[in-house]
């Protein structure tokens, strides 16, 4: 490698780590709001006001200089009116960003805590890099994911940096549909739909209090990929939910365009939703004033 080789390396997985999180972000809902004729945008509204669902995410991406493509694979639960829920994503794909002298550094398993505004993040990676923190951390979404100098808003492409209690409100402003035909989710017959989202509709589409929220999540994402639109595919079952989304984005990274690919499934509409916080011993709070970290 490189003298900077190492550098290189950690700056690349973080970027992916951020970009993967992303789809923490693709679990979201809100509530309220104005019903509109686009099917779509009704399956949004209806979808969010159910109780709880499982949600399985997908994130495929390719780096600068990456051999082949990154897939990163995440499996939860969300009670959306609670806003509690938990995430674990696997990351072992990151390993293959190393070079031929290896590295340092190990990829597993991130998890995702979700309670209210506040999100709890065990990530080997930032461990490994400051021992100092705690094997969990936490940030309060209400601040931007800004804490003690790191922005954590890369994770927050849809929504607030990883909170799956928002992203549905993007599809309320989904520009001209196709319906492209009946296929099966889980065994669940839906119809398909291939379109845009209008990003600079999604927080007027929205209601009030999630408004202000959402503008600052749409100006990053335009700010990321250049673009007032975001395709997207959805995937609505007969009873108007939201079954599966799959996003598209150009972002640059290094000065290169990279193409990721977001996907999320909905299913177990009901399931009970076991998200308990980590102990506050092991918890390195970076969302206090200022913010400074908290032991």
């Amino acid at each position: 490698m490189e003298a900077d080789g190492e550098d290189v390396l950690v700056a690349r997985a973080l970027t992916a780590l951020g970009l993967a999180a992303t789809s923490i972000a693709l679990a979201a809902c809100g509530s309220g709001g104005t019903v509109s004729a686009d099917p779509v945008a009704n399956a949004a509204t209806k979808t969010a006001k159910v109780a709880s669902y499982h949600v399985t995410t997908t994130t495929r991406m390719r780096l600068p200089n990456a051999s082949k493509d990154l897939t990163f694979t995440g499996d939860g639960v969300f009670d959306p009116k609670a806003r509690r829920g938990r995430m674990s994503l696997d990351l072992s794909q990151l390993s293959q960003l190393q070079g031929p002298q290896g590295s340092p550094y190990s990829f597993g398993y991130a998890q995702f805590v979700l309670n209210g505004t506040d999100m709890y993040m065990r990530i080997p990676l930032l461990r490994q890099l400051n021992p100092v923190l705690k094997p969990w951390i936490k940030i309060d979404l209400a601040q931007g994911g800004k804490a003690q100098g790191v922005d954590f808003s890369s994770f927050l492409q849809f929504g607030q940096g990883g909170d799956p209690t928002q992203t549905l409100q993007f599809l309320r402003a989904t520009g001209r549909l196709q319906k492209v035909g009946a296929e099966d989710v889980r065994g669940v017959a839906t119809t398909r739909y291939k379109g845009e989202i209008e990003l600079k509709n999604v927080p007027g589409a929205a209601p009030a209090k999630l408004r202000p929220g959402l503008r600052k999540a749409v100006d990053r994402l335009i700010q990321l990929t250049g673009k007032t639109t975001i395709p997207v595919e959805v995937w609505v079952d007969k009873q108007g939910y939201v079954r599966r989304e799959t996003y598209t984005e150009e972002l640059k990274i290094q000065g290169r365009k990279t193409k990721v690919t977001d996907s999320m499934e909905l299913y177990n509409f009901g399931v009970p939703v076991i998200a308990p916080l980590p102990p506050a011993s092991d918890v390195t709070d970076l969302s206090g004033a200022g913010g400074g970290a908290q032991s």
